[in-house]
């Protein structure tokens, strides 16, 4: 290997870029790394912050990997590269850089029905629409086409209020059709205006639903009408699937790695320590500045966030949804089927959020039949019904696949990997909200409300248990990378072996204080001696942080020169 390294060293980039494209891997690992500086430079002409440069980096990268085939002219990869860089560069400036909003279509829809709450879906806008439009019949009354698409929305729309009892019609029809207002149907009705908006509100739900059942079925049609299409596909299980539910992301990570069939000699990712480290998450924290809760931990955006940790590990993964809320009826339901299926079919399981509970859970299999998924998780449930896909937890849309494996250097990862650890830990990665606190910065803010009698004790708990676990993996990874004297290096491999000291001493302070908050219960907070131990060991936790921190950042800029 080492032989055949040093020939391609030798070559033009004309010919590493012809011999790339036949799919010799090697070749375009030369190709990157002669080039990986100077695309650097590019990026970092668009912005002064060396992490957010990397980044544009890492995504160009995968473009150039990925649309290599289509350059036409090779003697113009370098302009063509750049291209890519300043494309993917003025990307992120849109967005506003790392502190960019990034809002898909189906948050805005959320957002206006939170503000409008007589409007809660995507059907009761056009409702909403259609009801105020009334006034303008007689503007329409001259033109045929006009006048058949009003009634076949018409006929659309109270076909789906077939699922509504009658007392439910009366009120829907009375409120969207005929303009009334509550109180007025409230009158109309010998009812009180409350059980106006109860009946609306339950009626909203139905129909929602109803909608999402005639949208699932026609997609369901569709597929069985094509004889290409699989009507059952179950991935064989592996292993057993067990572990704890702060981790649950990574746990599916570990389990479909096992369904890999990566060309690429990947990185090191077989155990969670290292799955963990890769993709950031054992590094991780966000305290919400006003008071503790259960869903902190988990409140960032997790396409990017975990889109970019599993470059780290040699896979481009592709995701459908990004947490955010969205009802049944949304069409971004119906494409999280059609990627579910698609990559089922393709042999690899599909990470999925919030069946039954709060956690990730691996998909593994479908029967269109029995309308089922097989799925392995937490939980002792083995099948999911396809009308459950989106429905309470699940509504915060997410599904993932490991994607498309991309070659990836050991230092390439472990870099990648650095990068977001200190972009997060530093404050520089943004935040979906401006109530949370990321990163070190975090732990002044949890020792703030530490000092408070309010705090809630379960959320309480579950933060030190959380932080407690990912510190422990923290420590492990960076162990492991001390070990692998032949991928860094010496001096890396010290730099690791002193970082993991600081993150030990971490996860046993946060054991102590695990011991003192008990998880679920929580301990004796009223008690201001139970506070004080509390903040102190708080105090210690982040001071070692920072110390391992400190020294991470140092094995960042070795390995960027």
């Amino acid at each position: 290997m080492a032989d055949s390294n040093v020939e391609l060293q030798h070559l033009s980039n004309s010919e590493l870029i012809a011999m790339a494209r036949t799919g010799l891997h090697s070749a375009f690992n030369e190709l990157m790394l002669r080039h990986r500086k100077q695309a650097f430079q590019w990026a970092h002409q668009y912005t002064d912050d060396p992490y957010l440069a990397e980044d544009i980096v890492q995504e160009a990268l995968i473009n150039a990997f990925l649309y290599l085939g289509n350059l036409e002219h090779i003697e113009k990869f370098i302009p063509w590269f750049r291209k890519i860089i300043t494309n993917q560069a003025l990307m992120h400036l849109r967005r506003g850089g790392p502190h960019g909003k990034e809002r898909p279509f189906s948050s805005l829809i959320h957002q206006h029905s939170e503000q409008n709450d007589e409007y809660g879906s995507p059907i009761e806008l056009l409702l909403s629409k259609f009801a105020r439009q009334r006034s303008e019949m007689n503007d329409t009354l001259n033109d045929p086409a006009k006048i058949w698409l009003r009634q076949e929305t018409s006929n659309l729309i109270h076909s789906m209020l077939q699922c509504l009892n009658a007392k439910e019609r009366e009120i829907f029809d009375a409120y969207f059709f005929k303009l009334y207002t509550p109180q007025e149907i409230s009158t109309m009705t010998s009812t009180s205006s409350s059980n106006v908006y109860t009946i609306l509100s339950r009626s909203r739900r139905k129909i929602q639903q109803q909608q999402f059942h005639s949208n699932l079925t026609t997609y369901l049609q569709s597929r069985a009408s094509d004889p290409v299409k699989n009507s059952k596909v179950i991935l064989a299980s592996k292993s057993l699937y067990f572990g704890e539910i702060w981790d649950t992301f990574s746990l599916c990570v570990l389990h479909a790695l096992q369904y890999s069939q990566s060309p690429f000699n990947l990185p090191s990712s077989s155990t969670m320590a290292e799955i963990m480290g890769f993709t950031g998450q054992a590094f991780r924290l966000q305290i919400n500045q006003r008071h503790l809760d259960l869903f902190e931990a988990s409140a960032f955006n997790w396409r990017r966030t975990f889109t970019k940790g599993l470059l780290n590990l040699g896979y481009a993964a592709r995701s459908i949804g990004d947490g955010q809320h969205i009802p049944q009826t949304s069409d971004l339901l119906i494409e999280a089927f059609t990627f579910i299926h698609n990559t089922l079919d393709q042999g690899q399981p599909v990470i999925v959020w919030g069946y039954v509970h709060p956690y990730f859970a691996l998909i593994h299999g479908y029967d269109d039949t029995k309308k089922l998924f097989h799925i392995t998780g937490l939980f002792e449930q083995q099948t999911m019904d396809y009308r459950e896909l989106g429905l309470d937890w699940g509504a915060d849309l997410f599904v993932l696949s490991l994607g498309t494996p991309y070659p990836v250097t050991a230092m390439d990862s472990l870099r990648g990997a650095l990068s977001m650890i200190i972009m997060h830990n530093e404050g520089f990665e943004g935040s979906i909200h401006p109530d949370y606190v990321p990163g070190i910065a975090a732990y002044d803010v949890w020792i703030t409300l530490l000092s408070r009698e309010d705090i809630d004790p379960l959320a309480h708990a579950y933060q030190i248990c959380w932080t407690s676990n990912t510190r422990l993996f923290a420590f492990q990874f960076l162990e492991s990378i001390a070990e692998r004297t032949a991928d860094y290096g010496d001096s890396i491999c010290k730099l690791a072996s002193q970082a993991a000291v600081y993150y030990k001493h971490a996860a046993e302070t946060l054991y102590h204080l695990r011991k003192l908050y008990p998880f679920p219960a929580g301990g004796d907070h009223s008690c201001p001696s139970t506070r004080a131990k509390g903040i102190l060991l708080l105090e210690q936790v982040k001071s070692y942080e920072q110390q391992g921190l400190d020294i991470l950042k140092k094995i960042l800029n070795n390995l960027s020169k």
